[in-house]
């Protein structure tokens, strides 16, 4: 038995390399094809890149092998569950690009390219990635004592998949700790699987998803279902500055799909879904300090807010025309992002179901603006939901937000970057109460600060000059900024009209050369350090890849939303 064991295995060493020596990669010392439309495809190569670990990351990169969180390179058939040239099927320009695009909005991939070279009976496509290095490391300190610690690897195995696990200093309550495990190529497929489950100090969640997102417009169809359960303290600022919070328990979930009806360059879309959340508040606020528990004395959140449940089934319908630029240096430091120019929009039309709570009517909707070049984006995102009962006369919980941006420039080198970002409602039926200390939605330099109100516009400005590959392979940024944050009162718990504003300077860097990712060093120092919605001045560390999304609203705000948006629904629109 050892002897046939053997001898199969030494007739399989002959076989691959064999194998290996026969096949011949596509000869790139030839020309590319400028324009392939028509041509049949007769390979796909995919050569996928590890980040180039060298110098002092050469060094990092023992660290993180040490704790188990070293890098492999993200393994081809992810990567073709991305690609929309197959063989056998002709290629195109548009499908050559979207190719290449939707490949580099995945978050584990730093750049790719997608090349077309001539091939006997047809063309051959070459797909070349670089990965973004997977260890992430995040926390929190309260002076030298860390008060939350994560860790994970968002590309596991080079498949595509980042788990996350995360611990948080319990004080006088107990000890907090949880993961998050995500594929954003599930089953081989352009579908994202996400599960999250965190026993916090105070509360606790669970969250699961799986959907597939509207990448482009080849796509026939995309769908989303997704349900959550969770027991939050939501956060409450008064001028006391003390840690008031309100509980709530919430439990929501979500099934939806759409369908392209027609067109790739003007595309309409239409599809349902069906939603339900259920919350219920408590009674009244709580002190919740270092050494536990205490009560409220203020009356502002006593039997303010009542339980909340609807079910609800609607249509959903899209309509886009949008091309894509690429760009250097607008999200990322360096890195290439493709923006979008054109218009789009959708909107959720649903009912509340009878017998399942909220008999309502309930819209929303999302648009997107932009014109695009290689130098300049000038684009403007909107989505705001409302709903009418039978109760309340006319409509309430009308929530939205919206950006406006204008980037002018190009990495490496000098950018400019506008923008004013207006959120908050009116007449919520949920609690609701916006912050300039949110870290999010806020300004820098108040984390501290005792104001809140309904409604919040922030006016940022950003100067920032990018140099590639300085210090051993990183690019290196610095930047000057200000920040105008103002509240409007309305009729949030202790609320506050006035503005604040902050200025202040960055450090920011970038690794690999032209990631996507840009680690950030903030110094902020407030206009205004006393008396009422006083700051003081703050130095903030930050890492993340903001190229994905023209806007995410601010925490403080959606989760004040009744219902879901079309953004949430298919993932869309994106940019």
């Amino acid at each position: 038995m050892h002897l046939v064991v053997r001898r199969r295995l030494a007739l399989l060493f002959l076989y691959v390399p064999a194998a290996a020596a026969g096949a011949q990669g596509i000869d790139t010392t030839l020309s590319p094809v400028l324009s392939c439309d028509g041509r049949t495809v007769t390979r796909v190569e995919i050569r996928p890149g590890r980040p180039p670990f060298q110098g002092t990351a050469a060094k990092w990169r023992v660290v993180a092998r040490a704790v188990g969180l070293h890098h492999a390179t993200t393994q081809a058939h992810v990567l073709e569950s991305f690609v929309a040239l197959k063989v056998g099927r002709p290629c195109t320009e548009f499908r050559r690009a979207e190719s290449e695009r939707v490949l580099r909005a995945q978050p584990f991939i730093a750049d790719a390219r997608v090349r077309i070279f001539p091939d006997s009976g047809g063309v051959a496509v070459l797909v070349q990635t670089t990965d973004e290095i997977a260890a992430v490391v995040g926390g929190s300190f309260r002076g030298i004592s860390p008060q939350a610690l994560s860790i994970g690897n968002a590309n596991i195995g080079g498949g595509g998949v980042r788990a996350e696990v995360a611990w948080e200093h319990g004080r006088a309550y107990r000890t907090g700790y949880g993961g998050h495990l995500v594929s954003y190529a599930a089953f081989d497929r352009p579908y994202v699987m996400s599960v999250d489950a965190n026993q916090h100090r105070i509360g606790h969640g669970f969250g699961l998803e799986l959907y597939h997102p509207f990448f482009t417009d080849l796509q026939r169809v995309s769908w989303h279902a997704g349900a959550r359960a969770s027991n939050i303290y939501q956060e409450f600022t008064r001028p006391a500055r003390d840690p008031l919070a309100l509980e709530l328990s919430e439990q929501r979930w979500d099934v939806s799909a759409i369908f392209r009806l027609f067109g790739t360059r003007t595309v309409t879309l239409l599809g349902g879904a069906v939603t339900g959340r259920d919350l219920s508040p408590a009674d009244g606020g709580v002190i919740v300090s270092d050494t536990g528990f205490a009560v409220d004395s203020g009356i502002a959140l006593r039997n303010r807010y009542d339980p909340f449940t609807v079910a609800r089934a609607g249509v959903i319908l899209g309509l886009r025309r949008v091309t894509y630029v690429q760009v250097t240096g607008f999200d990322a430091l360096t890195g290439v992002q493709d923006v979008a120019s054109g218009l789009s929009g959708a909107l959720f039309v649903a009912r509340g179901l009878p017998g399942l709570g909220e008999a309502d009517v309930f819209l929303s909707g999302a648009t997107y603006a932009g014109v695009a070049r290689r130098k300049m984006l000038l684009a403007n995102l909107a989505q705001v939901e409302a709903r009418r009962d039978r109760v309340t006369p006319g409509w309430n919980s009308v929530i939205g937000s919206t950006r406006t941006a204008l980037y002018l420039g190009g990495a490496p080198g000098t950018v400019l970057i506008l923008s004013d970002e207006y959120s908050g409602g009116l007449w919520s039926r949920l609690p609701l109460q916006v912050t300039l200390r949110d870290r999010q939605g806020g300004i820098r330099g108040y984390g501290s600060s005792g104001v809140a109100g309904e409604r919040r516009n922030v006016a940022r400005s950003e100067l920032r000059q990018s140099w590639t590959s300085v210090i051993r392979g990183a690019d290196i940024g610095v930047a000057a900024f200000g920040e105008v944050g103002t509240l409007i009162a309305g009729d949030a718990p202790y609320g506050w009209t006035g503005s604040r504003s902050t200025v202040g300077l960055s450090l920011l860097a970038a690794y690999p050369s032209r990631s996507k990712r840009v680690y950030r060093m903030d110094l902020a120092i407030p206009l205004v350090k006393s008396g009422v919605g006083g700051g003081k001045i703050e130095l903030r560390f930050s890492g993340e890849d903001r190229t994905a999304r023209f806007w995410d609203e601010p925490n403080d705000v959606a989760r004040s939303r009744t219902g879901e948006l079309p953004s949430s629904l298919f993932a869309w629109p994106t940019r």
